[in-house]
This record gives structure tokens, sequence and C-alpha cells, in this order.
């Protein structure tokens, strides 16, 4: 553990002197915990994962920090442990998950996501929706999985599509084990969203600006983990946007002095 340590610091000095960053950390969940919480203290940026097979052992991370932030303390400490207990938690719990027989009747693709999926979907619901799992809901549920995820990560398709059948199946594992209270009422809810999810992660109205930011940087051919290669995206799509407030700002004025008449 005291070299993923090391490493994890080394992502924070790569990252904290610039606009934008990457980093690269293989890790156990643990180590999952730590990163994903001190780079939200220490930068206070959008942090995007990506796993490499096979889900539940080891993975590697690319960490993409989009935007310095002030260092501000975002998360208080208690709060911050509080997640990091909860992560820690869910992913001993996935472990589980992967070895049982619901894990089983999931496609290979569903296979390979459903690291990503649990272990996003249990961040935002406490990190956005203040809920722990002994606390899930249908109306948490719902939200996050319409609305916060497709918001938030910035994946394909083979992710979102993921998202209800793994949930389901990992509800019902935690349902039978005792460990999820109303398993069979979150199961109904997903299952009955399932193809918003979807539709509502392609609508680039619903991104927010870090995932616009990425997804703009895929579909432009950029391979996000090469530092070099974002730097020159960023420079030509903050100019596309100041280019963009131009013409806002400019029409914005004519609409003005024509009120004024």
């Amino acid at each position: 553990m005291g070299q993923a340590r090391s490493r994890i610091w080394d992502v924070h000095k790569r990252v904290l002197g610039h606009d934008y960053g990457t980093g690269e950390v293989t890790f156990t969940g643990r180590a999952f915990v730590r990163l994903r919480s001190r780079l939200w203290d220490v930068v206070g940026g959008e942090v995007f994962k990506r796993f490499s097979p096979p889900p539940w052992s080891r993975q590697t991370l690319y960490v993409i920090i989009v935007k310095k932030c002030e260092v501000r303390g975002m998360v208080e400490e208690d709060s911050n442990e509080k997640l990091q207990e909860i992560l820690d938690r869910v992913y001993r719990w996935g472990v589980e998950f992967s070895k049982s027989e619901y894990f089983e009747e999931l496609t290979e693709e569903e296979k390979e996501e459903s690291e990503f999926v649990i272990m996003t979907f249990t961040e935002y619901m406490y990190t956005h929706h203040g809920l722990s799992p002994e606390e899930w809901d249908e109306e948490g549920v719902k939200e996050c999985c319409l609305y916060t995820l497709p918001g938030k990560i910035a994946e394909g398709e083979s992710y979102f599509k993921s998202v209800v059948p793994v949930l389901s199946a990992f509800f019902a594992f935690l349902g039978k084990k005792d460990l999820l209270r109303n398993a069979i009422r979150l199961i109904l809810t997903v299952k009955e969203i399932d193809k918003q999810i979807v539709r509502n992660a392609r609508d680039p109205k619903n991104w927010g600006i870090a995932k616009s930011f990425v997804m703009a940087a895929k579909a432009a051919g950029v391979d996000i983990t090469d530092e070099e290669e974002m730097r020159k995206f960023i420079e030509i799509y903050n100019m596309q946007q100041l280019a963009i407030e131009g013409i806002k700002s400019k029409k914005s004025r004519r609409e003005s002095k024509k009120s004024r008449r």
C-alpha cells in the first residue's frame, strides 16, 4: 500500500501546477478511495476514470483534471471519511458480487462495466444525493441514474446500457445478503427508466461542462490519456468557446438595442 500511496502523490504533484493534467495509477480498492477523495480535496476538479479489465481485481486509472481549481476544502473531513468508508464497503460487496450467480447472469460487456457502474453510482448517490447504501431509495436512484450519471460520466453507450442490468443484479445480490432493505423496489425503479438513461446520456443538453469538454475531445479523435494531445485540444477548444461567447454577446447587445428603440 505504501507504493500505491506514493504514486498517488505523484499524480497530485503532476496536476497541481497545470490547468490540465493526467496521471496513471494501478491500485486496489482502498487506493481507489484515497486517490478519489484526495484529488477532490486538493484540486476540486472533475476526475474521469477508465478502468482496464478484469473488473473487481486490479485496475488502471487514467486521471484527467479538466480544470485547475482553488484549494478550498470542498469536502468536509467527516464527509470525506464517510465517503471513504462507503466506497470501501461497497467495493468489498462488489468483490463478493463478482463471485455470485447474479454476476454470472450478466453479459461479458456488462461484467466489464460492472465495477465502474457500481462505484460511480455509489459515489454520486452519496456526494450528490446524500445517500449512503442503507438510505438508497427509489427517488434517489431515479435522480442519480437519469440525471447525475448522464451529466457527469464521460463514457460511451456501453456504460449507460449496462447501468440497469448491473444495478439490478447488484441490488438482487445485496437483497439476498440482507445488505439492502428495499432491493425489489429499487430493481423495479431502475428497470422502469432503462431506455431513458441511455437517451439522457446521448443528449449533450444534459452534460455538465467537464463532460462536454471530454466528449468533444473524444469526438475530435483526441487520445484523452495523452497530455500533449489534450493540451493542444484545450487551446483550440478555449478559442472556440471564446468565439461562441463573443457571438452570443454581440447578439445580446443587438437585441438589447432593439428593445430600447
